[in-house]
C-alpha cells in the first residue's frame, strides 16, 4: 500500500514540477473566459472537504468577484492556496475563502487559524521547494505557492501574504471592462 501511496506522490511531485517550468517559460496559453470566483471557491471548498472533515476544519466563501481568466488556472491557485491553509489550520479551525471587488481590480484572500507564516520564511514562501519547518511534516513538496505565484502573474496579477494573526495570502487580479461585467453578470443570471 505504501508503495502506491509514494508512486502517485512521486506522480504529482513530477506533474507539478513540469506544469512549473512551462508556466516559467510562458508556454501556457492563459485562455481567459469570464468567471465568478464564488462559483470556483465554492468547488474547491467542495472538493477538499474530505481533508477539511478528518482536521474538523470547517471552510467559509465569502464575497464575490468577475474576472477574465483561465478557469483551470484559477481552480489551481484557489485549490493550492485553500489546501495549505486546511493542512496548516488548527483542528476546528475556519478557513475563509474571502473574494473581494474593488475600482481597478479583484483579490481572492485565503485565511486560516493557524500560526501564520514564520518572518523568516515569508521572502522565499513563493520560491520552488520552499517549506517553513513545521510544514516538512504536513508533507508537500512545497511547489503549491510556486505554482500558484506563477499563474497569477501570467494573468498579470500579483499574491503576497499578508500581516494576519494566522496563516493569509492574497492574489489580486486586474478588473475587466464594466461593460464585459455587466454582460457576463447577466449571462450567469441565466445559468
Amino acid at each position: 500500500q505504501s508503495v502506491i501511496t509514494d508512486l502517485d506522490s512521486l506522480s504529482v511531485l513530477i506533474d507539478d514540477l513540469f506544469e512549473l517550468a512551462r508556466l516559467e517559460a510562458g508556454e501556457v496559453p492563459v485562455n481567459q473566459t469570464l468567471l465568478e470566483l464564488s462559483v470556483l471557491a465554492a468547488d474547491v471548498a467542495n472538493a477538499i472537504a474530505p481533508l477539511a472533515e478528518r482536521r474538523s476544519v470547517v471552510i467559509e466563501v465569502k464575497g464575490s468577484a468577475i474576472v477574465a481568466a483561465s478557469e483551470s488556472g484559477m481552480i489551481r491557485v484557489i485549490r493550492n492556496l485553500v489546501d495549505n491553509a486546511v493542512r496548516h489550520s488548527p483542528e476546528d479551525g475556519v478557513v475563509t475563502i474571502e473574494m473581494r471587488s474593488d475600482e481597478g481590480s479583484s483579490s481572492v484572500t485565503v485565511l486560516d487559524e493557524g500560526g501564520g507564516f514564520p518572518a523568516e520564511f515569508r521572502e522565499r514562501a513563493f520560491d520552488s521547494f520552499s517549506r517553513a519547518d513545521t510544514a516538512r511534516r504536513r508533507g508537500g513538496a512545497g511547489l503549491g505557492l510556486a505554482i500558484a505565484r506563477a499563474i497569477v502573474e501570467a494573468h498579470g496579477g500579483t499574491i503576497s501574504i499578508d500581516d494576519y494573526p494566522g496563516g493569509s495570502v492574497t492574489f489580486v487580479l486586474p478588473s475587466i471592462d464594466p461593460p464585459i461585467v455587466q454582460e457576463s453578470t447577466e449571462s450567469l443570471r441565466r445559468r
